[in-house]
């Protein structure tokens, strides 16, 4: 009997991580038939649904979940450890910046989870037509790869046009000048010999993602002449969930 008790003990797989696991996909399965069940989106409902999900995913640790047996400990990679006082004071420390250097009407900044935007015109960064950032924009992206660093996170860059037609024989598209501005903020905050750049990716979206999808006037046209940088994890498949959501939560917000 005391060798069947101590093998009992020995083997076998810990289960508990499966009650983790099972609530997570319960939560998703809520969620997306939600958004099945809705004739008529009410983007305020939506945006406090999602919210509220995603603070159900930033309670769920990945570090409770164990494959083996014995006792489950914490997990071990401090980098996937959510700290958000460190982010409040990221956040707060880019907005000094941007207020030192005198951009507070061109730069926006703003935190979503474990992630930091920050939305910066267009004008402020590029000339007409142009994809070299200007020097004075520089120190603020420097400052940005240097918080990415202190972060243990990567960086990634989204580039937006207004729905102006490009002019001239060099870029075929918005899309195509979107692109190469993009390409060249990322340039720039690999210029910071801190920054890792393992994960950091560029995303280029014209005209296409417009945070005032009418541009009545220049103020319009301004707001979607942007270039986004998202202080982000380095990839993997939570935070794949993290930045769909975050994404989601930012452009419905924007639009509302």
């Amino acid at each position: 009997m005391a060798r069947k008790k101590r093998a009992a003990e020995s083997g076998g797989v810990d289960q508990r991580w499966m009650l983790t696991f099972s609530d997570m996909m319960t939560l998703l399965l809520t969620f997306f038939v939600l958004l099945f069940s809705m004739s008529s989106t009410d983007s305020s409902k939506l945006h406090k649904a999602m919210k509220a999900l995603k603070d159900e995913f930033t309670a769920f640790n990945l570090g409770t979940m164990g494959l083996g047996g014995g006792a489950v400990g914490p997990l071990e990679n401090p980098n996937l450890v959510i700290r958000p006082d460190e982010i409040r004071v990221a956040v707060d420390q880019i907005k000094r910046f941007i207020s030192a250097e005198d951009l507070d009407d061109d730069a926006q900044v703003t935190r979503a989870g474990r992630s930091i935007k920050v939305s910066l015109s267009a004008d402020v960064l590029f000339d007409t037509g142009s994809v070299a950032v200007k020097p004075a924009a520089r120190p603020l992206l420097h400052e940005i790869a240097r918080i990415a660093t202190k972060l243990a996170k990567t960086v990634r860059v989204e580039g937006n046009t207004d729905s102006t037609p490009v002019v001239g024989q060099r870029f075929k598209s918005n899309l195509d000048l979107s692109a190469y501005r993009a390409i060249s903020v990322l340039k720039t905050i690999l210029e910071e010999k801190t920054f890792t750049p393992q994960g950091a990716s560029i995303g280029a979206f014209g005209d296409y993602n417009p945070v005032r999808p009418r541009e009545r006037n220049d103020r319009d046209r301004k707001a979607n002449r942007r270039v986004d940088i998202f202080v982000v994890d380095p990839p993997d498949a939570e935070s794949f969930w993290y930045a769909l959501m975050e994404s989601y939560l930012s452009n419905t917000s924007n639009k509302d």
